[in-house]
């Protein structure tokens, strides 16, 4: 018995997110980087946990939470995941099972002044 092939519950993905990625881009000032549309897609976001940390000497949460979307190719950490409510770094990817099926990304929300 292998392993169980992943599945989608289509009903779960309700939240619509862009995956973002870093540019380089040349102006008259030099080189600067900014944030550009890779693929839009539907996903099933999943709050992990929150944490109070004290940053610069502000009580700032860390929110991490789950992503969870239909299998693309060329997604990387360090991408972000935008959604109605916020950006958020991408830490890690997961391929369950290696069936490019579903992909989970596991992310970390950044404050609004990130």
């Amino acid at each position: 018995m292998g392993t169980a092939w992943p599945q989608i519950d289509p009903g779960k993905m309700v939240h619509q997110v862009t995956i973002l990625q870093q540019q380089t881009i040349q102006d008259i000032s030099g080189a600067s980087t900014q944030w550009v549309p890779f693929v839009t897609t539907w996903a099933e976001i999943i709050p992990v946990r929150g944490i109070d940390v004290v940053r610069s000497g502000q009580d700032t949460t860390q929110l991490f939470l789950t992503v969870k979307i239909r299998w693309q190719t060329g997604i990387l950490a360090k991408m972000r995941v935008q959604s109605l409510n916020g950006q958020y770094v991408i830490q890690a990817i997961e391929n369950p099972g290696e069936r490019n099926v579903i992909l989970v990304l596991t992310c970390l929300g950044l404050g609004s002044n990130e």
